[in-house]
């Protein structure tokens, strides 16, 4: 099986969540495996000359120019690798409750109508079943606890991640998310997390796995 991880991880060394991806890398079969770092590669963005020539090829259905096809062709390859993988891992922290900006930008890049999604008159189909997705999160505030409880919806990361997921077909999908600021909760919160990691792994990767 080929696990792609993408991930952003700003604050390098002292990073919460890059204690998280450690221990997947930890816990899960070596295999073969993809990096992608959006500090070192960020995903692209549209301006108005590539969209025009998305909307032409994935909507419209018609023929590009060479010209017209290299706009996005660093979205075509994005697209690719993440196709070619089984497992999805995506780690980043939490931003304003939601995703970084770059890795919304990665997400824009590889939902293509026609490539990791569909639309039918009946609604969405499922193009991407034969991949799994991980997101591992951290964020600074022990959100749902304490001044914070009065805000249900505070989780943005985990709400975005199911949506967009489901939309696109993904067989499973799960995410972890945890609060790392306090030092004195911390090694049991990462035991608990690597207690979830350690399942997840038994049923995502059952023929390899030996843990």
């Amino acid at each position: 099986m080929k696990t792609l991880i993408v991930h952003y991880l700003p604050t390098g060394a002292d990073s919460h969540t890059r204690q998280l991806l450690k221990l997947f890398e930890e816990v899960a079969p070596t295999g073969e495996r993809e990096v992608l770092d959006l500090l070192e590669t960020p995903a692209p963005t549209f301006g108005r000359a590539s969209m025009a020539a998305y909307l032409k090829r994935n909507y419209r259905h018609e023929p590009l120019t060479e010209a017209e096809a290299a706009l996005f062709a660093p979205q075509d390859a994005l697209i690719a690798q993440l196709k070619a993988a089984d497992v999805l891992v995506m780690a980043y922290p939490m931003h304003n409750f939601s995703l970084p900006a770059p890795v919304k930008a990665y997400i824009d890049a590889i939902m293509f109508i026609g490539e990791t999604f569909d639309w039918t008159p009946a609604g969405p189909a499922p193009v991407m079943q034969h991949l799994r997705a991980l997101t591992l999160y951290t964020s600074g505030l022990e959100l749902g606890t304490g001044p914070m409880h009065e805000f249900p919806n505070w989780d943005g990361v985990h709400a975005l991640s199911r949506i967009l997921f489901e939309f696109m077909g993904f067989s499973a999908w799960e995410s972890i998310g945890v609060s790392l600021r306090d030092p004195q909760t911390r090694p049991a919160k990462l035991a608990e997390v690597r207690r979830r990691l350690e399942g997840l792994v038994h049923q995502w990767y059952p023929s390899t796995c030996a843990v």
